[in-house]
């Protein structure tokens, strides 16, 4: 599932996580960094996602 949006401090980005069965939001908006994770979905930076693709080889 792919989900495109800009909001801000709404429930969409944790619904569109949740419909996909996502492991991690990717982004860099502050608002959902500072939560670090809701429901089991991590929050990180698209810098920290890669280096986690990267330990994953």
């Amino acid at each position: 599932m792919h989900c495109t949006y800009s909001v801000r401090r709404t429930e969409q980005p944790w619904a569109c996580a949740q419909e996909g069965n996502a492991d991690y939001i990717v982004s860099g908006d502050q608002d959902l960094l500072v939560l670090e994770a809701y429901r089991g979905i991590r929050v990180v930076t698209p810098q920290a996602f890669t280096e986690i693709l990267a330990q994953q080889d």
